[in-house]
């Protein structure tokens, strides 16, 4: 037996009841320090499989003053390995969760903003007609709410009713509410206020027009990853979450988020209308909260501690990792040369081609509506 060992032998004879003189001689909180002695001996471990230390929660109470005893000197630390996935978070946030938050309250202000322009725009001039603009967020809600709501209820609906029924569900409902909500918008596109300002600038910039283009072709290069998988983003097969990394991840952690983004500013400063800004503001919102909750998603799936170094080594906001050295703007650029952004290319230049039929056919579907 070591030194240690019989010292410690000899502290927990001692504090037994038997001897009450003894036992008031030698306080609780040393035979606590010498359990915490055994626990803990002091050799090194190499870094990898050293313990996380976290204050437990008796520590706050380790100090208050008992009548006729000291203070605890030390902390009561529980060790919990830093392997595990059930580690509890610090009390300060990290970079990660901090941005996860942020995400949620601005797309909370943008979603609420754009629902109480109509009131703002009926209460400033009381002979603007906004139904059409609360008849689209109504249905741009009803997307919002069957989009996100089934994705978020998958888990639970998938043992009820199997993989491939709630695939064809979720991609029943959230498909015609998709086509109903662009068709309506561009049917009624300049109803609501016009901004004069946005419309002088198209007649006094030559290439307004061409900018406002281009920046919604780069929108659609931020559909990465969904870009690669158009069979899980019809639903045809099963979505899965995974933890991204390469490419366009490397700039930012959402990048369809930012890609609506870009979207919705091209196209808000060319129509330039109430109802652009209304439909925009609910665009945007909705997306910032769905970034919060994928993040959320992907720390139920694969655990805190991987979650964590995951949103350390990316970023919500854009370049902010390449910013703070912890991504590569070459590595992302490399691995963004793939066939399958000269398919977007194509899909960009058709869709630009076809916005006069579009117009056409979404006069017919909405019928006046």
């Amino acid at each position: 037996m070591s030194n240690q060992s019989r010292r410690i032998a000899w502290i927990l004879s001692s504090s037994s009841q038997d001897d009450p003189m003894t036992s008031a001689a030698v306080p609780r909180y040393v035979v606590l320090t010498a359990f915490a002695a055994l626990a803990c001996p002091r050799t090194r471990r190499p870094a990898s499989s050293r313990p996380c230390i976290t204050s437990s929660p008796c520590a706050a109470r380790s100090h208050q003053t008992r009548r006729g005893r000291p203070t605890l000197p030390h902390r009561l630390l529980h060790l919990h390995s830093s392997s595990s996935s059930d580690v509890p978070s610090s009390p300060s946030y990290n970079q990660g969760e901090r941005e996860s938050e942020a995400a949620l309250w601005i797309g909370i202000a943008c979603y609420g903003s754009a629902l109480l322009l109509p009131a703002a725009l009926h209460a400033a001039s009381p002979s603007l007609d906004v139904t059409t603009h609360y008849r689209l967020l109504g249905l741009y809600t009803l997307f919002a709410v069957l989009h996100s709501g089934g994705a978020a209820l998958r888990s639970r609906a998938v043992p009820l009713i199997g993989e491939r029924l709630y695939r064809i569900g979720f991609a029943a409902t959230s498909l015609p509410s998709a086509v109903l909500c662009i068709a309506y918008f561009i049917a009624h596109r300049y109803d609501g206020l016009l901004i004069p300002t946005l419309h002088a600038l198209r007649a006094q910039l030559p290439h307004f027009h061409t900018a406002v283009g281009a920046l919604s072709g780069l929108s659609f290069l931020f559909l990465y990853p969904a870009t690669f998988r158009l069979l899980e983003v019809a639903a045809i097969q099963r979505p899965t979450l995974r933890l991204y990394e390469t490419g366009i991840v490397r700039l930012t952690r959402h990048p369809q988020l930012w890609g609506q983004v870009l979207w919705c500013v091209a196209h808000c400063a060319w129509i330039g209308s109430s109802m652009a800004l209304c439909i925009g503001g609910a665009l945007i919102g909705h997306h910032f909260v769905a970034a919060w909750h994928g993040d959320r998603r992907l720390r139920e799936r694969y655990g805190a501690a991987a979650w964590k170094a995951y949103a350390d080594r990316t970023s919500l906001w854009p370049f902010r990792s390449v910013w703070q050295r912890r991504q590569s703007l070459r590595a992302a650029l490399r691995e963004m040369r793939r066939p399958a952004y000269l398919g977007v290319a194509v899909f960009v230049a058709l869709t630009y081609a076809a916005h006069p039929s579009l117009q056409q056919w979404a006069g017919t579907v909405i019928r006046g509506w």
